[in-house]
């Protein structure tokens, strides 16, 4: 398979983010529709439990990690609050409109992995995080 045919298949999508900024609520609220389109792929990264979109983006649940994410940037950037924290974000790869890892980042005093959820066959292997890719992304923001 050639290069350019490789990476028409894998595509990286944001939550939380656009260009490496924090966005607003109601874009946010676009990339979380856009990606749940995908097919969800993820598995519990302990349990091996086959998760669907719902287990990230809970309306009921404030604590599931888009929830937290969209009210995050509600107080953050709608309603222009100081906050402490670091702004949450996820970046989810996707092969052939498969959701096929998700990295959650946040943190206090810089950006970093909270959670790597992945499917059945990423599991265990060691893998490079967004943030090593785009040191840029690891720190303030």
């Amino acid at each position: 398979m050639n290069k350019n045919n490789m990476e028409a298949r894998f595509k990286t999508y944001f939550i939380g983010i656009k260009e490496g900024k924090i966005i607003s609520s109601r874009e946010t609220r676009k990339q979380i529709d856009e990606v749940k389109k995908l097919k969800c792929q993820l598995r519990h990264p302990i349990t091996g439990e086959r998760l669907g979109w719902d287990s990230f983006d809970d309306p009921d649940d404030e604590k599931s990690l888009f929830q937290a994410i969209l009210r995050d940037r509600k107080l953050r950037v709608d309603q222009g609050l100081l906050m402490m924290k670091k702004a949450p974000f996820c970046v989810i790869t996707a092969v052939d409109d498969i959701a096929i890892r998700l990295e959650f980042y946040g943190g206090y005093r810089k950006t970093q992995l909270i959670a790597d959820i992945r499917n059945r066959r990423l599991q265990g292997l060691r893998l490079p995080c967004f943030t090593d890719r785009n040191p840029e992304m690891g720190g303030e923001n």
